[in-house]
Protein backbone atom coordinates (compact mmCIF):
# COMPACT_ATOMS: atom_id res chain seq x y z
CA UNK A 1 0.00 0.00 0.00
CA UNK A 2 1.23 3.69 -0.82
CA UNK A 3 2.76 5.38 2.00
CA UNK A 4 0.88 8.71 1.46
CA UNK A 5 -2.62 6.50 1.21
CA UNK A 6 -1.84 5.08 4.71
CA UNK A 7 -0.96 8.72 5.70
CA UNK A 8 -4.04 10.30 4.54
CA UNK A 9 -6.21 7.19 6.00
CA UNK A 10 -4.68 8.11 9.74
CA UNK A 11 -4.99 11.57 9.30
CA UNK A 12 -8.78 10.96 8.35
CA UNK A 13 -9.30 8.83 10.84
CA UNK A 14 -7.63 10.81 13.59
CA UNK A 15 -9.66 13.94 12.31
CA UNK A 16 -13.04 11.60 12.74
CA UNK A 17 -11.78 10.48 16.54
CA UNK A 18 -11.07 13.84 17.62
CA UNK A 19 -14.35 15.47 16.19
CA UNK A 20 -16.93 14.12 19.07
CA UNK A 21 -14.40 14.61 21.61
CA UNK A 22 -14.16 18.11 20.57
CA UNK A 23 -17.86 18.76 21.16
CA UNK A 24 -17.83 18.73 24.94
CA UNK A 25 -14.61 21.21 25.66
CA UNK A 26 -16.44 23.52 22.97
CA UNK A 27 -19.65 23.61 24.83
CA UNK A 28 -17.89 23.96 27.92
CA UNK A 29 -16.07 27.28 26.50
CA UNK A 30 -19.04 28.58 24.68
CA UNK A 31 -21.54 27.87 27.76
CA UNK A 32 -19.34 27.81 30.79
CA UNK A 33 -22.34 28.96 33.16
CA UNK A 34 -24.52 26.46 32.09
CA UNK A 35 -21.68 23.57 32.20
CA UNK A 36 -20.60 24.62 35.69
CA UNK A 37 -24.29 24.36 36.93
CA UNK A 38 -25.48 21.44 35.28
CA UNK A 39 -22.02 19.94 36.97
CA UNK A 40 -23.01 21.15 40.77
CA UNK A 41 -26.40 19.43 39.96
CA UNK A 42 -25.09 16.18 38.87
CA UNK A 43 -22.54 15.38 41.76
CA UNK A 44 -24.79 17.00 44.08
CA UNK A 45 -27.65 14.20 42.91
CA UNK A 46 -24.84 11.40 42.62
CA UNK A 47 -23.80 12.28 46.19
CA UNK A 48 -27.44 12.36 47.29
CA UNK A 49 -27.25 8.68 45.55
CA UNK A 50 -24.39 7.29 46.92
CA UNK A 51 -25.50 8.08 50.64
CA UNK A 52 -28.93 6.24 49.66
CA UNK A 53 -27.13 3.32 48.64
CA UNK A 54 -24.55 3.62 51.15
CA UNK A 55 -27.67 3.81 53.83
CA UNK A 56 -29.56 1.24 52.49
CA UNK A 57 -26.91 -1.20 51.73
CA UNK A 58 -25.66 -0.86 55.62
CA UNK A 59 -29.26 -1.17 56.87
CA UNK A 60 -30.00 -4.59 54.86
CA UNK A 61 -26.79 -5.95 56.99
CA UNK A 62 -27.74 -4.70 60.35
CA UNK A 63 -24.97 -2.22 60.04
CA UNK A 64 -25.73 0.70 61.36
CA UNK A 65 -24.14 3.81 58.88
CA UNK A 66 -21.62 6.16 60.46
CA UNK A 67 -22.81 9.30 60.89
CA UNK A 68 -19.84 11.52 60.29
CA UNK A 69 -19.65 10.13 56.64
CA UNK A 70 -23.70 10.65 55.96
CA UNK A 71 -22.82 14.46 57.24
CA UNK A 72 -19.51 15.12 55.11
CA UNK A 73 -21.76 13.72 52.11
CA UNK A 74 -24.70 16.12 53.00
CA UNK A 75 -22.47 19.33 53.48
CA UNK A 76 -20.84 18.43 50.20
CA UNK A 77 -24.28 18.08 48.30
CA UNK A 78 -25.58 21.54 50.55
CA UNK A 79 -22.30 22.96 49.06
CA UNK A 80 -22.55 22.07 45.16
CA UNK A 81 -26.25 23.16 45.32
CA UNK A 82 -25.26 26.20 47.30
CA UNK A 83 -22.53 26.94 44.77
CA UNK A 84 -25.00 26.32 41.61
CA UNK A 85 -27.40 28.80 43.29
CA UNK A 86 -25.06 31.20 44.24
CA UNK A 87 -23.54 31.28 40.69
CA UNK A 88 -26.85 31.53 38.91
CA UNK A 89 -27.75 34.15 40.95
CA UNK A 90 -24.59 36.31 40.01
CA UNK A 91 -25.25 35.01 36.25
CA UNK A 92 -29.05 36.62 36.62
CA UNK A 93 -27.13 39.63 38.26
CA UNK A 94 -24.77 40.26 35.40
CA UNK A 95 -27.85 40.12 32.91
CA UNK A 96 -29.67 42.40 34.84
CA UNK A 97 -26.88 44.83 34.76
CA UNK A 98 -26.72 43.99 30.83
CA UNK A 99 -30.33 44.43 30.42
CA UNK A 100 -29.70 47.70 32.56
CA UNK A 101 -27.26 49.24 30.83
CA UNK A 102 -29.35 48.72 27.31
CA UNK A 103 -31.84 50.24 28.30
CA UNK A 104 -29.84 53.39 29.40
CA UNK A 105 -28.51 53.04 25.93
CA UNK A 106 -31.87 52.62 24.59
CA UNK A 107 -32.64 56.27 26.76
CA UNK A 108 -29.80 57.69 25.93
CA UNK A 109 -30.46 57.07 21.89
CA UNK A 110 -34.21 57.87 22.46
CA UNK A 111 -33.26 61.30 24.02
CA UNK A 112 -30.79 61.93 20.97
CA UNK A 113 -33.43 61.20 18.29
CA UNK A 114 -36.07 63.72 20.57
CA UNK A 115 -33.58 66.14 20.60
CA UNK A 116 -32.73 65.85 16.74
CA UNK A 117 -36.52 65.67 16.40
CA UNK A 118 -37.13 69.17 18.65
CA UNK A 119 -34.39 70.68 16.21
CA UNK A 120 -35.96 70.18 13.25
CA UNK A 121 -39.37 71.41 14.19
CA UNK A 122 -37.19 74.16 15.43
CA UNK A 123 -36.06 74.68 11.81
CA UNK A 124 -39.34 73.51 10.72
CA UNK A 125 -40.80 76.86 12.31
CA UNK A 126 -37.90 79.36 11.26
CA UNK A 127 -38.69 78.17 7.94
CA UNK A 128 -42.46 78.83 8.19
CA UNK A 129 -41.60 81.99 9.86
CA UNK A 130 -39.54 82.68 6.64
CA UNK A 131 -42.40 81.77 4.31
CA UNK A 132 -44.70 83.68 5.75
CA UNK A 133 -42.53 87.00 5.85
CA UNK A 134 -41.74 86.10 2.49
CA UNK A 135 -45.31 85.87 1.78
CA UNK A 136 -46.51 88.93 3.86
CA UNK A 137 -43.61 91.13 2.19
CA UNK A 138 -45.30 89.26 -1.55
CA UNK A 139 -48.81 90.24 -0.30
CA UNK A 140 -47.77 94.07 0.39
CA UNK A 141 -45.88 94.12 -3.21
CA UNK A 142 -48.66 92.29 -5.30
CA UNK A 143 -51.78 94.25 -3.07
CA UNK A 144 -53.43 96.38 -5.57
CA UNK A 145 -53.94 100.18 -4.67
CA UNK A 146 -56.97 101.71 -5.91
CA UNK A 147 -57.76 104.78 -6.13
CA UNK A 148 -61.81 105.18 -8.22
CA UNK A 149 -63.45 108.68 -9.12
CA UNK A 150 -67.24 108.39 -8.18
CA UNK A 151 -69.49 107.36 -11.01
CA UNK A 152 -70.70 109.95 -13.38
CA UNK A 153 -72.70 109.94 -16.25
CA UNK A 154 -71.16 109.54 -19.99
CA UNK A 155 -71.06 111.57 -23.25
CA UNK A 156 -73.98 112.37 -24.85
CA UNK A 157 -73.95 110.14 -27.57
CA UNK A 158 -73.73 106.79 -25.20
CA UNK A 159 -76.64 104.97 -24.28
CA UNK A 160 -79.24 106.86 -21.53
CA UNK A 161 -77.94 104.15 -18.85
CA UNK A 162 -74.08 103.61 -18.82
CA UNK A 163 -71.99 105.72 -16.49
CA UNK A 164 -68.45 105.26 -16.02
CA UNK A 165 -65.79 106.19 -13.37
CA UNK A 166 -61.90 106.51 -13.27
CA UNK A 167 -59.44 103.96 -11.85
CA UNK A 168 -56.23 104.34 -10.81
CA UNK A 169 -53.85 101.92 -9.41
CA UNK A 170 -51.01 102.68 -7.12
CA UNK A 171 -49.36 99.37 -6.48
CA UNK A 172 -47.15 97.38 -8.26
CA UNK A 173 -49.94 93.91 -8.02
CA UNK A 174 -52.51 94.09 -10.28
CA UNK A 175 -56.47 93.99 -9.82
CA UNK A 176 -57.91 91.33 -11.24
CA UNK A 177 -61.88 90.14 -11.80
CA UNK A 178 -63.11 93.44 -11.57
CA UNK A 179 -66.87 93.42 -10.85
CA UNK A 180 -69.35 96.54 -10.56
CA UNK A 181 -72.91 95.60 -8.91
CA UNK A 182 -75.70 97.95 -8.40
CA UNK A 183 -77.80 97.92 -5.23
CA UNK A 184 -80.96 99.93 -5.37
CA UNK A 185 -83.14 100.39 -1.77
CA UNK A 186 -86.82 101.69 -2.18
CA UNK A 187 -87.91 104.55 0.37
CA UNK A 188 -91.38 104.50 2.05
CA UNK A 189 -93.04 102.54 -0.99
CA UNK A 190 -96.63 101.66 -0.61
CA UNK A 191 -98.09 99.18 2.05
CA UNK A 192 -99.60 97.12 -0.59
CA UNK A 193 -96.44 96.87 -3.47
CA UNK A 194 -95.65 94.14 -4.48
CA UNK A 195 -92.21 95.04 -6.35
CA UNK A 196 -89.24 95.90 -4.21
CA UNK A 197 -85.29 95.97 -5.52
CA UNK A 198 -81.93 94.07 -5.36
CA UNK A 199 -78.94 93.84 -6.34
CA UNK A 200 -77.76 93.22 -10.01
CA UNK A 201 -74.49 92.49 -11.86
CA UNK A 202 -73.16 95.79 -14.29
CA UNK A 203 -70.81 94.46 -17.17
CA UNK A 204 -67.95 96.73 -17.36
CA UNK A 205 -66.07 98.12 -20.50
CA UNK A 206 -62.78 99.75 -20.76
CA UNK A 207 -64.06 102.32 -22.54
CA UNK A 208 -60.69 103.47 -24.48
CA UNK A 209 -60.54 99.90 -25.60
CA UNK A 210 -63.90 99.35 -26.13
CA UNK A 211 -63.30 96.12 -24.91
CA UNK A 212 -64.92 94.20 -21.97
CA UNK A 213 -61.73 94.88 -19.01
CA UNK A 214 -61.43 92.52 -15.93
CA UNK A 215 -57.80 93.50 -15.33
CA UNK A 216 -56.46 96.82 -14.32
CA UNK A 217 -52.65 96.51 -14.51
CA UNK A 218 -49.98 97.87 -12.46
CA UNK A 219 -49.24 101.31 -12.00
CA UNK A 220 -52.25 102.37 -14.41
CA UNK A 221 -53.21 105.50 -14.61
CA UNK A 222 -56.71 107.12 -15.26
CA UNK A 223 -57.89 104.05 -16.96
CA UNK A 224 -62.08 105.17 -17.63
CA UNK A 225 -64.32 102.00 -16.99
CA UNK A 226 -68.01 101.99 -18.17
CA UNK A 227 -71.11 100.16 -16.93
CA UNK A 228 -74.26 99.63 -17.94
CA UNK A 229 -76.12 100.37 -14.49
CA UNK A 230 -78.53 97.25 -14.68
CA UNK A 231 -81.11 96.82 -11.61
CA UNK A 232 -82.84 93.90 -10.06
CA UNK A 233 -86.43 94.17 -10.05
CA UNK A 234 -88.83 91.61 -7.66
CA UNK A 235 -92.11 91.03 -7.71
CA UNK A 236 -93.71 88.82 -4.70
CA UNK A 237 -96.44 86.10 -6.67
CA UNK A 238 -99.78 85.93 -5.08
CA UNK A 239 -100.28 82.39 -5.44
CA UNK A 240 -97.34 81.00 -4.76
CA UNK A 241 -94.56 81.75 -2.07
CA UNK A 242 -91.64 82.78 -3.75
CA UNK A 243 -90.65 86.39 -5.80
CA UNK A 244 -90.19 86.46 -9.52
CA UNK A 245 -86.91 88.70 -10.56
CA UNK A 246 -86.22 90.73 -14.18
CA UNK A 247 -82.89 92.26 -14.44
CA UNK A 248 -83.69 95.57 -16.28
CA UNK A 249 -81.57 98.86 -17.18
CA UNK A 250 -82.21 101.58 -14.62
CA UNK A 251 -84.59 103.75 -16.53
CA UNK A 252 -87.09 101.18 -17.21
CA UNK A 253 -86.59 100.09 -13.50
CA UNK A 254 -87.47 103.98 -12.39
CA UNK A 255 -90.35 104.04 -14.58
CA UNK A 256 -91.99 100.44 -12.89
CA UNK A 257 -90.97 102.19 -9.56
CA UNK A 258 -92.58 105.25 -9.94
CA UNK A 259 -96.13 104.07 -11.29
CA UNK A 260 -96.38 101.85 -8.24
CA UNK A 261 -96.17 104.76 -5.56
CA UNK A 262 -92.65 104.64 -4.62
CA UNK A 263 -91.42 107.98 -3.55
CA UNK A 264 -87.39 108.05 -3.62
CA UNK A 265 -84.31 105.46 -4.15
CA UNK A 266 -80.91 104.88 -2.51
CA UNK A 267 -78.66 103.48 -4.91
CA UNK A 268 -75.23 102.42 -4.53
CA UNK A 269 -72.56 100.53 -6.73
CA UNK A 270 -69.77 97.90 -5.20
CA UNK A 271 -66.99 97.82 -7.38
CA UNK A 272 -64.97 94.49 -6.41
CA UNK A 273 -61.56 93.50 -7.63
CA UNK A 274 -59.19 90.53 -6.45
CA UNK A 275 -55.34 90.05 -6.18
CA UNK A 276 -53.12 87.80 -7.47
CA UNK A 277 -54.05 85.82 -4.44
CA UNK A 278 -57.46 85.48 -4.39
CA UNK A 279 -57.93 87.95 -1.85
CA UNK A 280 -61.45 89.82 -2.88
CA UNK A 281 -61.63 93.63 -2.01
CA UNK A 282 -64.33 96.18 -2.09
CA UNK A 283 -64.27 100.00 -2.96
CA UNK A 284 -68.36 101.18 -2.35
CA UNK A 285 -69.40 104.32 -4.01
CA UNK A 286 -73.12 105.24 -1.82
CA UNK A 287 -74.81 107.95 -3.70
CA UNK A 288 -77.72 110.54 -2.24
CA UNK A 289 -81.09 109.59 -1.94
CA UNK A 290 -82.86 110.74 -5.14
CA UNK A 291 -86.91 111.73 -5.49
CA UNK A 292 -88.51 109.64 -8.13
CA UNK A 293 -90.04 111.45 -11.22
CA UNK A 294 -92.03 110.11 -14.18
CA UNK A 295 -88.87 111.06 -16.30
CA UNK A 296 -85.90 110.53 -14.10
CA UNK A 297 -82.83 109.25 -15.67
CA UNK A 298 -79.45 107.98 -14.56
CA UNK A 299 -77.78 110.99 -15.42
CA UNK A 300 -80.34 113.14 -12.85
CA UNK A 301 -78.50 110.70 -10.01
CA UNK A 302 -75.33 110.96 -11.27
CA UNK A 303 -75.23 114.47 -11.46
CA UNK A 304 -76.06 115.55 -8.38
CA UNK A 305 -73.71 117.95 -6.30
CA UNK A 306 -74.17 115.68 -2.87
CA UNK A 307 -72.58 112.28 -4.67
CA UNK A 308 -70.11 111.09 -2.08
CA UNK A 309 -68.18 107.52 -1.99
CA UNK A 310 -66.75 105.75 0.68
CA UNK A 311 -64.35 102.65 0.00
CA UNK A 312 -63.71 99.22 2.02
CA UNK A 313 -60.00 97.98 1.29
CA UNK A 314 -60.38 95.04 3.63
CA UNK A 315 -60.47 91.59 1.72
CA UNK A 316 -63.59 89.83 2.08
Amino acid sequence: MDTRQMGATTDSTASARSQPESKLPAFALDQPFRTVVAMSIVLAGVLGAVAFAYTTVLSERGIAPRTDALAIMGILAVLLLTSGVLLATLRQSEAIERGVGLLREQRTRRFGEIETLQDQAEQLQQTVGLLTEQQSTHRALYSPALEIDWLRATDRDEPADMAQFTATNLSFGAALNVTVRSEIELIDPPEDDAVSGGRAICPATRIDTRQQSTRIPPYAEGLDIGTSVLVDVSEDLSDQERKHTVTCRFTDAMRVFYEDGVKAIDLSFEITYEDVFGEEYTERIRLPRAELTEEMTLEDVLSSPQASGESNDTGV
